[in-house]
């Protein structure tokens, strides 16, 4: 009799689990992320260590600016194909935003990664990040050429796709400043060419995880579009030149002038550092061709 009234009992509450059951399933359904589906994020770079001017000094910190110049920013999520995000800078230049339409890949884990300026980014694959630093520099007054100064930036890991992500950029290239003496005052200086043992641009590739550039098309030569003789700035991929050889050349309407230098053990350029370097030119004399038939 009891177990006729327990059976009873459980076919008239059956309904009702059934319901609460059904319920459960579409609330986990509705939890699941959606595949192959393009989701706006919008992304605000940290004050700290942008891009893309160099600022006034506050001792031994340069603070660097995002000018009206930075047209855009490739970001990737999960190291897959880049999108170009146009920049918006703020007033002061210190900080800036970015959005992005990117494709929601249904995997509930992810990853922003972020490199500018985006004609940099040769690439995001698992593999790393194809970077390229380019070979021919205009300089400008007060900085690099803004092309050769390149960021990097990853964001925090989202278990759902975020609608905003913080990024906070750091520099992936090093920095000179070049003054020049030994030419003559009324030369003209159209171009300066750096030409090191050490690889200083090309292509080359960076891992997210590990942090380092490795050379993949590498060169160990620099050529700097500039009028002036004094603090004329480049960007080059860090390099560690102590023992080895750095050849400079000026071009300029009254010939050419020149220097090869060994330089001395711990001279390095290095990620996100400026470093300063003053070198006096002598006259390079060209050699006639005799042309001689056979």
């Amino acid at each position: 009799m009891k177990r006729r009234n327990l059976l009873a009992l459980l076919i008239a509450a059956l309904p009702t689990i059934l319901n609460l059951s059904s319920c459960s399933s579409e609330i986990s359904e509705a939890r699941l992320p959606e595949a192959g589906i393009t989701r706006t994020v919008r992304f605000e770079a940290d004050a700290n260590n942008t891009k893309t001017a160099f600022g006034t000094p506050d001792g031994s910190s340069v603070p660097t600016l995002w000018t009206a110049n930075d047209a855009a920013v490739k970001i990737s999520v999960n190291l897959s194909e880049g999108t170009d995000a146009a920049v918006e800078r703020s007033s002061d230049g210190k900080s800036a935003r970015f959005t992005a339409n990117l494709n929601d890949d249904g995997s509930a884990d992810y990853t922003f990664y972020a490199l500018s300026p985006a004609t940099a980014a040769g690439g995001f694959s698992a593999s790393g990040i194809s970077v390229k630093i380019p070979e021919i520099q205009n300089a400008i007054t007060g900085s690099c050429d803004e092309a050769a100064q390149v960021l990097f930036a990853k964001s925090d890991h989202f278990s759902s796709f975020p609608e905003s992500a913080a990024l906070n950029f750091r520099h992936l290239t090093a920095y000179g400043k070049i003054s020049l003496s030994g030419i003559p005052a009324d030369a003209a200086l159209s171009q300066l060419i750096l030409i090191s043992e050490a690889e200083l641009a090309g292509s080359w590739k960076y891992d997210p995880d590990g942090g380092t550039l490795t050379p993949v098309t590498a060169s160990g030569t620099i050529k700097i579009n500039t009028s002036s003789v004094s603090d004329i700035w480049f960007a080059c991929a860090p390099a560690d030149l102590g023992g080895k050889e750095l050849t400079v050349v000026a071009l300029t309407d009254k010939g050419k002038f020149g220097k090869t230098a060994t330089l001395p053990a711990g001279r390095k350029f290095e990620a996100g550092k400026i470093a300063s370097i003053n070198i006096g030119l002598e006259a390079i004399e060209e050699t006639d061709l005799a042309v001689w038939t056979l």
